[in-house]
């Protein structure tokens, strides 16, 4: 549950905890600045880190909580294949050129709905 030992020891002000956690993260740090910077084009790069952090961190702790599985051969297979059929299908269709990070969005939870109840994934 790294956001939520997180988030309690932010709370508490326990910088000793804070500043061991960056110093031992550092190239998760960067690699997240990195990302955000990538992605939002340089703008806002530092919110956008933070944002890649929590949602990464919250995806993580979802999966662990509730014991499902999402970094497996099988699913990520699945994954690229869903995401290359969903890019040849919405690329041609202007509606939906601006909707491609909702409709990627929902695709990867559906997928992983059906991995881990239907496949084994549990």
């Amino acid at each position: 549950m790294v956001f939520v030992e997180f988030f309690i020891h932010l709370i508490g002000l326990d910088l000793g905890w804070l500043l061991n956690y960056t110093i031992s993260n550092f190239l998760w740090l960067f690699m997240f600045a990195a990302l955000a910077f990538y992605l939002w084009e340089g703008k806002t790069w530092i919110y956008a880190s933070m944002a890649v952090f929590v949602l990464l961190t919250l995806e993580q702790d979802v999966m662990t909580s509730t014991g499902w599985m999402y970094l497996t051969g099988t699913f990520l297979t699945l994954e690229m294949l869903s995401q290359t059929a969903l890019t040849i299908v919405t690329e041609d269709m202007e509606k939906l050129r601006g909707k491609i990070p909702l409709i990627t969005t929902i695709r990867f939870l559906v997928l992983v709905c059906f991995y881990n109840l239907f496949l084994g994934g549990i």
